[in-house]
């Protein structure tokens, strides 16, 4: 799933932040260079 996928969903309902977090306050543009850091971050380790 991409990371705009998951987003979408986030923003339709369909995935949901778990009641022991704060609401979701993020700008998208943030949310997805945070994402994309991380996945980079994995695949160096994994390598």
């Amino acid at each position: 799933m991409k990371i705009n996928q998951i987003l979408d969903k986030i923003d339709d309902n369909q995935l949901f932040v778990p009641a022991f977090q704060r609401e979701f306050v993020w700008k998208r543009d943030d949310a997805k260079k945070l994402i994309s850091s991380m996945l980079k971050v994995t695949q160096l380790v994994l390598c």
